[in-house]
């Protein structure tokens, strides 16, 4: 029920902002799709922040075992969550860098190359996604091996802290982005 209603609200808010005509770097139903995968990227990763979490106080190796076997499937698809995401923000950032609306590009730019870009490319592309995928990667890969298995809880709460960051980041320079070169 949360999940559905987490993903009903992140789709909404791209949703809003894709019928924003006032706001050309906005229109399109691209934004939409980006704020829908962040959404479901960041709850799958607060999710996996919790169980994380919970993971560290298990007492018996039979709940350990468990939490780990449900830390590794919101990796796996996290993993996934995260490849759509970074695809989504690059063909969003390649299609109004090339838009026939100067407003648009001139958003684009400040998101890619201006003011925000620090933000955009430290906070958003690499904490909030490389970073996560990385240990995402590692984690399916060798996170369940008996030389591993004490570090996935740790390295979960890293990666979930990425996400959840990196979306923050998103959100703010998307929507910053959009007012720019508006207000100026």
């Amino acid at each position: 029920v949360l999940f559905i209603l987490g993903s009903g609200l992140a789709g909404y808010t791209g949703f809003v902002l894709g019928i924003a005509w006032a706001q050309p770097f906005w229109e399109t139903p691209l934004i939409t799709v980006l704020f829908y995968v962040s959404g479901v990227s960041t709850a799958l990763m607060a999710i996996g922040l919790c169980i994380a979490i919970l993971r560290l106080v298990q007492v018996t190796e039979e709940s350990r075992k468990l939490f780990v076997e449900m830390m590794h499937r919101l990796d796996v698809a996290d993993g996934y969550m995260l490849a759509i995401e970074f695809g989504a923000a690059m063909l969003y950032l390649y299609i109004m860098l090339n838009s026939p609306s100067e407003v648009a590009r001139a958003s684009a730019q400040i998101l890619a190359f201006g003011e925000l870009a620090p933000l955009f490319w430290g906070g958003f592309v690499f904490l909030g996604l490389i970073v996560p995928m990385a240990l995402v990667a590692l984690l399916a890969w060798k996170g369940r091996t008996a030389a591993f298995i004490r570090l996935y809880a740790p390295l979960m709460i890293v990666a979930s802290l990425c996400v959840l960051i990196g979306g923050a980041f998103m959100r703010y320079c998307f929507l910053l982005a959009g007012q720019l070169p508006v207000i100026r």
